[in-house]
């Protein structure tokens, strides 16, 4: 049986040492690539729930027979879903789940400037000039003027290591894709 003496026992200063900056370097490289992962999640899932509310929006317009329209409010995070029974003089909001106006997550904005902004919109009394889309109850869209576009992007600018947006089409037969 040996004995171990105290100076050969545990591990010494630089191992510590070693271990801890080996840590600290994978850590440098791990955090922002996670940050960047978490924020594309998110921008996905909006981008996701914002599609789905459109083409239910359309699916209501044809399977409830009346007209239905999504309206942008310029803070570029909130929308809602109007429907009218006689074919857009009145529009009353759809509070069927409980949610209206609903948002897009804090880290996502629709974009407001350039081409693809929204330069149309419908009088809906009460709640002032909006830019929107309506579907009619065939399931026809009359999308704003422009290309029909609406760009989702992330709220975080060109220092960030993620930098996505999404361009969702909404084209005047009604379809919704997203490139």
């Amino acid at each position: 049986m040996r004995i171990l003496r105290s100076r050969e026992r545990g591990y010494s200063l630089a191992e510590m040492l070693t271990v801890v900056a080996i840590i600290g370097i994978l850590a440098l490289v791990a955090v922002p690539n996670f940050m960047s992962m978490y924020r594309s999640g998110k921008l996905k899932t909006s981008m996701r729930q914002f599609t789905n509310h459109l083409r239910a929006a359309r699916q209501r317009a044809v399977t409830q027979s009346n007209f239905v329209r999504v309206s942008f409010v310029d803070n570029g995070r909130m929308y809602y879903l109007f429907e009218s029974e006689d074919q857009g003089a009145t529009w009353d909001l759809i509070v069927g789940d409980g949610t209206n106006p609903r948002y897009i997550d804090e880290t996502v904005h629709f974009e407001t400037t350039g081409a693809n902004k929204f330069t149309d919109s419908v009088d809906d009394g009460g709640f002032g000039d909006l830019p929107d889309i309506v579907f009619d109850r065939t399931g026809v869209a009359r999308v704003p003027t422009g290309r029909g576009e609406i760009i989702l992007k992330s709220q975080f600018d060109a220092a960030d290591i993620f930098r996505a947006d999404y361009t969702i089409t909404v084209r005047s037969s009604g379809s919704v894709s997203v490139n």
